[in-house]
């Protein structure tokens, strides 16, 4: 062999030896197997069996009515009579979740609301579940007044957010002006307890200053809260009030 080869010959050697090892392809066999339709059918029969009675439990569930809506809510911005249902009812059950504290008011995101309607007629349970399909929990915040007035400039901003009956302001330039909450203006106040959901108060939507706030969870879904104020209002009366004025 010629000398000169040697020496590459043996690092070539060395060099495949330390390579990491691989597994190459070197057959395949494929298996044709016909499943007939009769087959499919044992086997939805089968799987229909066991679903039934949880498919019929969940259904007679989904579809319990607990109230009534005269006529339809719908979701807009920056008011509407769909933001404002969503908004008193998260006030009124914190205030039965929390009844040590004083609730000044209650906001949502309006990104939240998952549907853009609900029509005329009878309310089921199922139609909350769509409403709000997220498992976002109850939170009481306590917020200086300097963080609220962020908050109210953070809805404004957006263009309108879901906020509770005796919270009103005007919005402008992306700002919220002549902030009144329960007929006092938030000039008032040297901290205001506002109910949100925990997506807000673990700081979603850019309202990053929130996750620094006292905060008190009540691990109760939105979800649920909402079944519990319709089950007791009962006959929904849609409030049209304009919270929010441009």
């Amino acid at each position: 062999m010629n000398k000169s080869l040697i020496i590459p010959l043996i690092v070539m050697t060395f060099l495949l030896s330390c390579a990491p090892k691989q597994g190459y392809l070197v057959s395949t066999k494929v298996d044709n197997n016909n499943v007939g339709n009769e087959n499919f059918g044992s086997m939805d029969a089968k799987m229909l069996s066991l679903i039934n009675p949880y498919k019929e439990e969940l259904d007679a569930k989904m579809n319990k009515v607990i109230g009534y809506l005269p006529e339809e809510m719908i979701k807009e911005r920056p008011n509407s009579s769909l933001l404002n249902f969503m908004a008193d009812a998260l006030l009124d059950q914190a205030k039965a979740l929390f009844p040590t504290k004083t609730i000044d008011c209650a906001v949502m995101n309006y990104g939240g609301i998952r549907i853009t309607s609900i029509g005329k007629g009878d309310i089921t349970v199922g139609k909350m579940y769509e409403l709000m399909p997220f498992d976002n929990s109850v939170v009481l915040t306590e917020l200086t007044q300097l963080q609220a007035q962020q908050l109210f400039d953070r809805i404004a901003a957006y263009g309108g957010w879901p906020i509770s009956d005796g919270l009103t302001f005007r919005a402008e330039n992306n700002k919220a002006v002549d902030v009144m909450i329960n007929g006092k203006p938030i000039s008032s106040y040297t901290m205001v307890n506002v109910v949100v959901p925990n997506y807000l108060s673990d700081g979603g939507d850019n309202l990053d200053f929130m996750k620094e706030v006292k905060k008190s969870d009540s691990n109760i879904y939105i979800r649920d809260i909402l079944i519990s104020y319709v089950t007791k209002i009962k006959d929904i009366v849609p409030s049209h009030e304009k919270r929010i004025k441009l």
